[in-house]
């Protein structure tokens, strides 16, 4: 009996600490897990700094509308330069509709530039997707055309005869080397100075940029960067220096019985001329200059994101939303009245100059540049 009672005491002893063995496993495993969890907490707090030579793999960006002028990426640059964002997600601007208004709250109120960017996000998104060459064929990068500034976190993509010398100018100031645009005289000195480029920058680099900075670029109707061009390179130039290397290839295509000083010199091409050389380059697929060459050529706009879109028609105040959402509004203004020696603006002479143009000339010039004007909704009809 007693034998018996001593084993039964036994093994209620043995199953009581195998109870009790249990609660504390999991007790310690729930402490464990409330440790962990405020680990992860306090280390989305931290930003990790990027080092030059770190590698990461290079994660494509698939084309999306960007959120409200890319908030996260805004809020993370001003308060922590050159840092990787946390993990977080990545949040998208929701369009504003009766079903996600309640009912007890004002409809928020959307000016009318930010109203007018989201129409050319969208626009832009609705084109790339049904183009899908254009957002998976390989590309080069034409490295110089992105311009950035590590002091503003900013990165411009410039495409000539829309502006591009005054924003110049303002990376000059942003980046310490001017104290107002005004400050850099001359129309063509500009360009002659040195820029913080893609260039000379290696893919690490270019990639965390490109993810963290404050991305834009300006665009223009199609036709009027081509007629820009050619009055600015070859009716009237500030030099002479596009005469003699281009405007002398274009009058030996086009035209014949000229002395060799005036194939040299280069000079009085015509519009008509200067449109089919423009045609020819495209089609054979020789060296275009970046001055009649294609918007998405310089910036592929399907395969960059960009967080804004400025346009050349509300050239000022997308200029100044850009210094705005960048900070530096109150430290250096865009030079508005900064303008060219032409007297009469393009608007007014579209017409006088393309109706010079024979109608399969200038289908053709459409043809090249089709992609920049779908892209971004502009149109050719008056000139067809």
């Amino acid at each position: 009996m007693l034998d018996h009672h001593g084993g039964g005491n036994s093994k209620l002893q043995r199953l009581f600490l195998v109870l009790l063995g249990g609660v504390i496993v999991l007790l310690a495993l729930e402490g464990l897990s409330m440790v962990r969890s405020e680990a992860r907490c306090t280390i989305q707090q931290v930003p990790v700094v990027i080092q030059q030579g770190d590698r990461r793999e290079k994660v494509p960006r698939e084309f999306d509308l960007p959120d409200t002028h890319s908030e996260r990426r805004l809020k993370t640059t001003k308060t922590t330069r050159k840092t990787v964002p946390t993990t977080e997600a990545k949040t998208t601007a929701e369009p504003v509709t009766d079903e996600n208004i309640a009912t007890d709250t004002p409809a928020p109120v959307i000016d009318q530039n930010r109203q007018t960017q989201l129409q050319r996000q969208q626009h832009l998104k609705e084109f790339c997707q049904n183009n899908r060459r254009l957002r998976t064929e390989k590309f080069k990068i034409r490295d110089f055309h992105f311009i950035y500034s590590d002091k503003a976190s900013a990165l411009y993509c410039y495409i000539p005869k829309v502006a591009c010398t005054n924003w110049k100018k303002v990376f000059q100031v942003m980046d310490g080397n001017y104290e107002t645009p005004l400050d850099i005289k001359g129309k063509e000195k500009v360009h002659y100075l040195k820029f913080n480029t893609f260039e000379k920058t290696n893919l690490t680099e270019i990639e965390w940029r490109r993810n963290l900075y404050y991305s834009f670029l300006f665009i223009r109707h199609p036709f009027e960067r081509v007629l820009s061009a050619y009055r600015n390179k070859f009716q009237d130039p500030y030099n002479e220096q596009y005469q003699r290397v281009y405007g002398s290839r274009v009058l030996r295509l086009f035209r014949k019985n000229l002395t060799e000083a005036e194939y040299k010199a280069g000079k009085n091409v015509t519009f008509r001329e200067f449109a089919d050389y423009v045609i020819r380059v495209h089609t054979k697929r020789e060296f275009v200059n970046e001055h009649w060459d294609t918007m998405h050529n310089l910036c592929h706009p399907c395969r960059v994101k960009y967080d804004y879109i400025g346009s050349m028609d509300s050239l000022i105040e997308d200029s100044e939303t850009v210094l705005k959402e960048i900070g530096w509004y109150n430290r250096v203004k865009f030079p508005a009245k900064a303008t060219d020696k032409y007297k009469n603006k393009l608007p007014t002479l579209m017409k006088q100059y393309f109706s010079q143009l024979p109608r399969n000339v200038t289908m053709k010039l459409y043809k090249i540049y089709e992609a920049d004007f779908k892209a971004f909704g502009y149109s050719a009809d008056e000139y067809l």
